[in-house]
């Protein structure tokens, strides 16, 4: 993609075969405006060159994902906005990484969620009974015990409860839900996405604090906006 113009554009002056193409698959980043944009332009290149093609989208981040809900009255519905406008297009299938939550599924027809890291992060677990599995808020349970049901995890899991201001969005502390001893542990804390970062330092901090020598992160989506 470029800009022309002041605004996204995409070059398909190479790729004149598409006509020919019985699928047609589509891997990109969705993460602001323009690249919504884009897909819109490469869509329209699609319909009027191969409309008859199966067609597949492949979303390696999905703008809006946590945004899957109306936060208070009248507010904008972010998620099912970006979703209405990939439906539109009437995908074959579309493949979204780490979804966040069932909401995008829900929302996105013909959607398919796949957590890229669940595999090799299930063999570590395996491989060593004394990593535990960290949640690092409540909002992780639901994604780790779906996570353990699928992989058949027995390995230790350590929830913990973050204290955030609800006038600065600041993350005030981290603790542990319940007692744990961290004698030969080593702690992995696993969760979809990190963006500022805080939730996962405050959680590493807080390990730390308790005498684990050991603390692991793995998130598929790293943004890094705002380290604190």
């Amino acid at each position: 993609s470029q800009s022309r113009y002041g605004r996204a554009h995409i070059d398909l002056s190479e790729c004149g075969h598409i006509s020919l193409a019985k699928e047609i698959d589509i891997k990109m980043r969705i993460v602001n405006g323009d690249d919504i944009f884009i897909l819109m332009q490469l869509m329209s290149f699609i319909k009027e060159h191969n409309k008859y093609a199966k067609k597949t989208l492949i979303i390696t981040y999905l703008l809006a994902a946590r945004y899957d809900r109306q936060m208070y009255q009248y507010d904008t519905f972010d998620l099912k906005v970006v979703t209405n406008v990939i439906n539109s297009f009437k995908f074959n299938k579309v493949v979204v990484f780490e979804a966040h939550s069932n909401v995008t599924t829900a929302l996105i027809d013909h959607c398919v969620n796949i957590a890229p890291l669940d595999s090799t992060i299930s063999m570590m677990l395996r491989a060593n009974l004394n990593m535990v599995l960290v949640a690092p808020d409540i909002g992780a349970v639901k994604r780790i015990d779906a996570f353990r049901f699928k992989h058949g995890i027995e390995n230790e899991v350590l929830i913990m409860n973050k204290k955030r201001n609800i006038k600065t969005g600041k993350i005030e502390g981290i603790e542990a839900l319940g007692s744990f001893d961290t004698t030969d542990k080593i702690y992995m804390i696993y969760d979809d996405l990190c963006d500022g970062g805080a939730t996962f330092l405050h959680a590493a901090k807080y390990l730390r604090s308790q005498n684990a020598k050991d603390v692991r992160l793995a998130v598929t989506h790293s943004i890094y906006r705002d380290w604190e």
